[in-house]
């Protein structure tokens, strides 16, 4: 209701607004106004046009200065100019296109014409590079300098002096003494190059070292012979600036600094992420280090238990030894058979069963042991509740060793999560947003125990979402992540599967609690 009041409000302020402007525009119609006021709105909406007109322009004038810009900067070129024999010859050197475009032209070299050649290094017998470009094509490129009001070459100096920025350095050069042609001096780069392809000697414009002779020229601080260097620098000179560029000379270095600073964000930005990459993947490594111990210490101590009982075993006085059935001819057996022990002494027999920790029922005084190991038992179980699955959809299979085998196909049944993450998918792999839920810490006998969750709807998922739940704090470093999951598919069936990591027993009893509590489309993590 009350914001049906306020529109009711506004229209009517607004209707007032409409109705004062009509009445002004009749008063100014009975009195001989009406030309003056729609004068004013028509200077009005011109304004608003030209602005909008003008803003465009500048857009576009923008737009044009950095395509200008991107195409001028470093675009490289050969150098050329008149031969150093001809009286005639034009004295600058040229920077001339890779790509040349020409008008109405007749080829030949008949008649009076001038000349533009190649040019070519001519610095054979100096030191160090500059020997290995002798009688090279020169390159150059067209460089554009941003805000600089105003560049000079300064020879005799390799820094600036205050106020200037040092734009490039290297050595000055110019034509031999000696030829016809005029020249004038260039600076060329301290690091020269040369185009690939040019080392002949066909002469033309040529460089040459430039020297210091003394005599009118002072000798200190110049000395005789020694080769010239040469810098470029740029000054920003404030006050011409801003009487030749005005207010979008400032506008464009202010656009200059924000890109320099954009650019220096972006890299800061990026050494961050970089640092933090490797600080969680650092994190991730200290965790599986710590794994790994855990599991080599379990791993000594088993193989010290097989030691000692090895010995224990040799110390054992054993009066018979064989395999039931094998003294019955016509009892012949492939499979493995029971293998059926007679002890010289009770306490040797007492010693044996109490290490069996699976037997059968005591109905006589033949015990029968299991004489796998935990884990091969433990994956047999896994293999006997698929197997019970199976044949509920009359499929056949058989289990050999800690194989599930379809008895029609011969395929071996896998997983189709696959195995356990490996150390390089949980370390370095790709990252998964998920939400991922916690449950309580709880502390039991000194061990410590945590709980994660986190919604899955396929494999896929299940995959993805494990490796992630791994990737958290101290969890891959846990002795043992039990997992199990459950999900409905698009077929109408719940899909589930376990995972022990060597807690035995502790998957089936996580995922018999996901079923009675009818927990679906989840992945549930316990850690100890």
């Amino acid at each position: 209701m009350n914001f049906l009041l306020f529109l009711l409000i506004l229209a009517v302020v607004q209707s007032d607004e409409k109705n004062g402007s009509c009445k002004d525009m009749l008063q100014g119609y009975l009195t001989g106004q009406l030309s003056s006021a729609l004068g004013v709105y028509q200077v009005e909406a011109l304004r608003r046009e030209f602005k909008s007109f003008t803003d465009v322009i500048e857009k576009s004038m923008k737009a044009f200065e950095k395509n200008v810009e991107k195409k001028l900067r470093n675009i490289q070129r050969y150098v050329g100019g008149s031969h150093n024999t001809h009286t005639g010859a034009a004295v600058e050197a040229l920077c001339l296109p890779r790509n040349p475009e020409w008008g109405n032209y007749r080829d030949g070299t008949d008649g009076n014409k001038a000349y533009i050649y190649g040019a070519e290094y001519e610095t054979h017998g100096l030191f160090g590079k500059w020997h290995s470009v002798n009688e090279h094509d020169v390159p150059c490129a067209v460089c554009l300098v941003r805000s600089r009001s105003v560049v000079n070459m300064f020879p005799g100096r390799k820094t600036c002096d205050n106020g200037w920025k040092l734009e490039y350095q290297g050595y000055l050069m110019a034509g031999y003494h000696g030829h016809n042609a005029g020249t004038t001096y260039k600076c060329v780069d301290s690091d020269p190059e040369s185009l690939q392809g040019g080392h002949t000697s066909i002469d033309g414009y040529l460089f040459y070292m430039v020297e210091a002779r003394c005599g009118c020229l002072k000798c200190p601080p110049y000395v005789e012979g020694r080769e010239f260097v040469l810098d470029s620098q740029g000054r920003q000179m404030d006050k011409l600036a801003k009487e030749v560029q005005g207010r979008d000379g400032i506008q464009e270095r202010l656009e200059l600094v924000q890109e320099q600073a954009n650019d220096t964000v972006y890299s800061v930005t990026e050494i961050n992420n970089s640092q933090e990459i490797m600080a969680r993947e650092i994190s991730r490594l200290k965790d599986y280090a710590i794994k790994l111990e855990f599991r080599v210490k379990v791993q000594e101590k088993q193989i010290l238990e097989l030691d000692l009982g090895v010995e224990e075993v040799d110390s054992f006085h054993i009066l018979n030894l064989f395999r039931l059935g094998e003294k019955d001819p016509t009892h012949k057996r492939k499979y493995p058979r029971p293998t059926c022990i007679q002890f010289g002494y009770k306490t040797h027999k007492d010693k044996v069963m109490s290490r069996v920790r699976v037997l059968k029922e005591k109905k006589s005084h033949i015990r029968l042991a299991v004489q796998q190991p935990e884990e091969i038992r433990e994956k047999r179980k896994r293999l006997y509740d698929i197997q019970q699955k199976y044949s509920a959809e009359n499929v056949e299979t058989k289990i050999k060793g800690d194989k599930l085998i379809f008895t029609k196909s011969g395929n071996v049944y896998r997983d189709k999560t696959g195995t356990r993450p490996t150390a390089e998918e949980v370390i370095s792999g790709d990252q998964v947003k998920i939400t991922v839920n916690k449950g309580k810490h709880i502390e039991d006998n000194q061990n410590h125990f945590e709980s994660h969750a986190t919604a899955v709807n396929s494999y896929k998922q299940v995959k993805e979402s494990l490796i992630e739940i791994l990737r958290l704090p101290t969890i891959c470093s846990a002795s043992h992540n039990v997992y199990a999951y459950r999900f409905g598919g698009s077929d109408g069936m719940v899909h589930e599967g376990s995972e022990d990591d060597g807690e035995h027993g502790a998957r089936r009893t996580l995922l018999s609690a996901m079923n009675d509590n009818g927990i679906q489309n989840a992945l549930i993590v316990v850690s100890r």
